[in-house]
């Protein structure tokens, strides 16, 4: 179960990398990025 009431896409999680890779995220350092749509584990 996921606080989204569902998985991420491969296109969300694409442009979750994507935007990792860009200089956009230049000044992001010691972040966690949860891609999972913060899945919780029971």
């Amino acid at each position: 179960m996921t606080l989204l009431k569902r998985m991420p896409t491969l296109s969300e999680t694409a442009k979750t990398v994507c935007f990792l890779a860009s200089d956009y995220a230049s000044n992001l350092t010691g972040m966690i990025i949860n891609a999972s749509c913060s899945e919780v584990m029971d």
